[in-house]
Parts: C-alpha cells; structure tokens; sequence
C-alpha cells in the first residue's frame, strides 16, 4: 500500500509583527496601534503552517499462517511551523524535510493466545528546525529534537 500526497500549499498574507515600545507617554503611544515596521518581503508570502508540499506513505503487510507483520514508512518534504516564532527573533520557523518508520510482527499461538512486538522509530529520527532569516530565503538552524525507538512486547490472551 503506498500514497503519495501533492499540497500546493499557497501563500498567506500576514503583516509583521510590531515589537517597538514607545518612551513618549501621549495618548495612542505604546498601545500596538503603531503602523507596522517595514521588514522586505519577510512576512509578506508565507505558505500556509502545518502543510509539506510532499508527502509519502508507505505500508507492506503480511498476513498468513497465524503470522500478522507489517512495516509503515512516511516522510514529508519541508514545511512552515509557524509564521512568527514565540521567542526572539520572532521570525518564521520551518520543519526540515523528516521521515520515519514503524513496524511490528505479530504470532498466534491458537485461538487464546497472541504475542508480538511492536518498533516505533524505528530510524531513530530527528526533528530540524530553521529560522527563515530574508526574503530570499537564507536560513539558520534554529533546534533539533531527537524521538528515541520504542519497543512493546505484547500479549493477548483471549477467554
């Protein structure tokens, strides 16, 4: 079983965030109601978060003579988090292209009883993240988080 995914992910217009405080006590000054700063292009065409243009899935499965197996696959191309990170420098933060698989076998011993093992990661994955610096798209590494494999033994018994 395989599918393959194309998302146009389009753009999104959204205005800069404005950071500036103001010092002068006047009415209307420091209350956000400031014009925007001008910062290029930045924020100004964005995809939409959450959506890789490229998804692949894949599964084989087997299912014969008491013995249940499978083996799933997915990877998905790189894709906006979010258009404004939480933490200075407030700039749009981007997933790195990432895969991982599962896979888990399965034996019944009768009609009572099955036993099998299940891998989670089993490619023991990374998550990267970039900051989008410009407009022409120059980047830098912002974080990296590691998933470690999960193993479960499980059993089954059946009254």
């Amino acid at each position: 079983q395989a599918a393959y995914t194309f998302i146009d992910a389009g753009k999104i217009i959204v205005s800069p965030p404005d950071f500036r405080a103001s010092t002068d006590p006047t009415p209307n000054e420091g209350d956000g109601n400031q014009p925007p700063i001008e910062i290029g292009g930045l924020y100004s065409s964005l995809p939409l978060p959450q959506l890789s243009k490229h998804n692949v899935n894949a599964s084989v499965f087997y299912d014969k003579y008491g013995i249940y197996a499978r083996l799933a696959y997915n990877w998905r191309s790189k894709f906006l988090l979010n258009n404004r990170d939480c933490c200075f420098p407030f700039l749009p933060i981007y997933s790195l292209a990432t895969d991982s698989a599962d896979a888990s076998v399965f034996y019944t011993v009768n009609k009572q009883f099955k036993i099998g093992l299940q891998v989670n990661n089993l490619f023991d994955y990374k998550v990267r993240t970039t900051f989008l610096l410009n407009e022409e798209g120059l980047e830098a590494p912002r974080s990296f988080f590691k998933s470690d494999r999960q193993f479960q033994l499980t059993v089954r018994l059946t009254l």
